[in-house]
């Protein structure tokens, strides 16, 4: 396993890192806490000393067994939690990095831990109702009394980090990234190399996408962030699903598996210092483990962004056929719950379009609708001219299509 330091600290971590997101036993589908406990244990055993996990992962089921699989080897190893999410009734959710809030987070995510510190301690989304000097105060404050040594940020833009930057040290940020989420290399990543901020990118698999495992026939339980992820909905589902497939040779050319084909390529980027990567089993772990025992070839770089050029020209021009398409469409005369369905990845599209920053998840958004529902919906969506008003006009289709069928 290589390891490198994560920016102006003095952590040490391994290239590799276990994201912790499914064995909260939440949005991923079914997961045993055995296999968790014993995938942690075999991370431990390939050298794997960075553990990502946040407080509302599972309403903090994630933490606790990730503390009671750690057990005496705690203080070997990174653990990296975040804190701003806040879970509500009816399984909403809001932001909060209020210092009320923080300082109460921090002890309940040091008890499930079973620690008394957290080495990296992260917000997970921007609170735009907090102001940036309260949450780092707070911030500063915990590692003062010793309970985080480092703070770092998850999910936001540049000018946000320069805003947090104003009040503290920003160790590192997490975005997402992977061969079908490539928007931090505009951006985020050169501010970061230019500022010494260590990067540890989640989902380098895709969600599981690059894996190789989902066909055209796949589908996701509702409670599955992938049911309502667009990436696997639709058209953008079958374009995404080509590129794995062109992929493979390339995979196995270089002696490896998918899986540690797209772990390697996202390595491959100097901005890059961990891939957190998640894992129901041990087999599972020690397959992204030895992912990047050697770097990908020059040659082998150049096939993978060929592909993934040829991959998003086309999402793009099929993104831009929809979104001509929709542009005060009416939707009163849909006639097939397959045409309402395909309406309303249309206007996730378009409203990701408008947002100019594809890293906002369907979720978040509301897709919330099924083709049936539409086929009992009156009145048009009209052009929209901003996120906000289109968020709005879903919001007030989904609250009629509940009066109408409850």
């Amino acid at each position: 396993m290589l390891f490198t330091k994560l920016g102006d600290s003095d952590l040490e971590a391994s290239r590799i890192g276990f994201g912790c997101w499914a064995m909260g036993g939440a949005d991923w589908g079914p997961v045993d806490d055995n296999d968790s406990i014993n995938a942690i244990a075999k991370a431990l055993d390939c050298g794997i000393n960075v553990f990502d996990t946040a407080d509302v992962y599972g309403d903090g089921h994630s933490e606790e067994i990730l503390g009671t699989a750690l057990g005496s080897e705690r203080k070997n190893v990174i653990v990296a939690t975040k804190v701003g999410g806040v879970k509500q009734k009816g399984g909403a959710s809001r932001h909060d990095t209020s210092r009320k809030h923080i300082l109460g987070a921090i002890e309940a995510s040091l008890r499930r831990l079973k620690t008394d510190y957290v080495d990296l301690y992260q917000i997970h989304v921007p609170d735009a109702s907090t102001p940036v000097s309260e949450t780092v105060s707070a911030l500063l404050q915990l590692k003062k009394q010793g309970k985080i040594r480092y703070f770092g940020l998850s999910n936001v833009k540049v000018e946000e980090i320069k805003e947090y930057m104003k009040y503290g040290p920003v160790t590192t940020l997490q975005p997402e990234y992977s061969m079908i989420q490539r928007q931090s290399e505009n951006e985020l990543f050169p501010f970061c190399l230019e500022n010494k901020i260590a990067v540890l990118a989640y989902s380098p698999l895709g969600r599981g996408l690059l894996t190789g495992k989902y066909s055209r026939k796949s589908s996701f339980i509702p409670a599955d962030v992938r049911a309502i992820d667009t990436a696997f909905q639709g058209k953008v589902f079958e374009i995404n699903l080509d590129c794995v497939e062109r992929l493979r040779p390339i995979a196995a050319d270089s002696g490896r598996s998918l899986t540690q084909l797209a772990i390697a390529w996202a390595l491959s980027n100097p901005a890059l210092s961990v891939a957190l990567v998640g894992a129901k089993t041990p087999s599972q772990v020690e397959e992204n483990a030895s992912a990047y025992d050697s770097p990908l070839s020059s040659e082998a770089l150049a096939k993978i962004e060929g592909i993934l050029k040829d991959t998003e020209a086309e999402k793009t021009a099929f993104k831009k056929r929809q979104m001509a398409k929709l542009r005060g469409t009416p939707i009163t005369e849909i006639e097939s719950e397959e045409e309402g369905k395909e309406l309303i990845e249309g206007l996730i599209i378009w409203m990701l379009h408008l947002h100019e920053n594809y890293s906002v998840s369907a979720k978040e958004l509301g897709p919330i609708f099924s083709g049936a529902a539409l086929l009992k919906m009156k009145g048009t969506i009209g052009q929209a001219t901003s996120v906000e008003e289109l968020r709005l006009k879903l919001q007030e289709i989904h609250s009629r299509v509940v009066l109408e069928t409850d």
